[in-house]
């Protein structure tokens, strides 16, 4: 299944207002504005640009008005002489009455008045399946955009999943890895990806007693790696003993580590078929919660087992 991106784009208003005094390519405008929606607890941060052409002197002026406020200041500066100006804002969450709320950005002086006005909204908090949606939009709850062309654009959160299928199978039996499947998050929104658990829950085993218990499941810490906007799932570094393939998360004398999960050969049947769930909640714009479970396949044992064997194939255990 091939990832497709997508962003929605919402053209709900187009207020850029640009004034030119004849020259025929001079104005003043906001640009590149962008304000990820806010939490009650950190608020968010708008970040943003304030072209002008004319060089001349403004006052910014940026005003919040939700239930609890009415065009009350957020930000009030003069500047002497303005080109191109880059900074950003924070909206503390105490401002917050948990709806949607109004931002104008302003920009005015004795020559001109200039006035923008976004809708920002709340962080939302999702469940997701992998296995039932390998496309997931984010329902509501827009990143508020102003672009380089001025024009205020609302956006969507589309994210992908690829091959979280309802098994993961392997041609032999005793090797696990996650790296067949991945997450894309649209390069379109520059926001930066915050891990709170990944965790792979697998069965109450001898096997695995080195790792936590919960539920009556172990549960095996993940490590994230985002390249590109394209999120993967590694084993953090572990211990194989390399002829019995006992798993351990510190070194033990005769242990090599490894990247992978193995499972010894002679629970076969114990394992082979058994169902693990891969947990992951971050939050990238919007808090997510996924729970993928899957059924772990092993087509066959491997041939020549150390532990049956004098002589055998050690594998690669990296």
């Amino acid at each position: 299944m091939r990832a497709i991106i997508r962003i929605t784009f919402l053209l709900l208003m187009t207020i850029g207002i640009e004034f030119d005094g004849g020259t025929g390519g001079d104005y003043r405008r906001f640009q590149h504005v962008s304000i990820a929606p806010f939490s009650m607890t950190e608020g968010t941060r708008v970040y943003y640009q304030f072209q002008n052409t004319y060089k001349d002197a403004a006052t910014l002026v940026f005003r919040l008005t939700n239930t609890k406020y009415n065009q009350v200041i957020l930000f009030n500066q003069y500047y002497s002489r303005s080109t191109l100006l880059t900074s950003s804002v924070a909206i503390p969450g105490y401002l917050m009455d948990g709806q949607r709320f109004t931002l104008s950005l302003q920009a005015t002086s004795s020559k001109f008045n200039l006035i923008q006005t976004l809708y920002v909204y709340p962080r939302q908090s999702y469940a997701i399946n992998p296995v039932l949606q390998s496309t997931f939009t984010t329902p509501v709850s827009y990143l508020s955009t102003i672009n380089g062309l001025g024009m205020i654009v609302y956006k969507k959160q589309t994210m992908t999943f690829h091959q979280f299928n309802k098994s993961l199978t392997f041609p032999t039996f005793g090797k696990v890895s996650l790296q067949s499947m991945s997450m894309r998050f649209p390069d379109e929104i520059p926001h930066a990806l915050v891990v709170l658990k990944a965790n792979l829950l697998v069965v109450n085993h001898p096997h695995f007693e080195s790792f936590a218990l919960k539920d009556q499941k172990r549960v095996i810490p993940l490590s994230i790696v985002n390249v590109n906007g394209v999120t993967t799932f590694l084993f953090p570094s572990m211990f194989v003993h390399p002829k019995t393939l006992a798993i351990h998360h510190q070194t033990l004398s005769g242990y090599q580590q490894t990247n992978h999960l193995y499972v010894p050969f002679q629970f076969f049947h114990d394992f082979n078929g058994t169902f693990m769930t891969l947990e992951f909640q971050w939050i990238h714009i919007h808090q997510y919660a996924l729970s993928y479970t899957f059924r772990y396949e092993g087509l066959q044992p491997l041939i020549g087992h150390c532990h049956q064997s004098l002589y055998c194939v050690i594998p690669s255990y990296a």
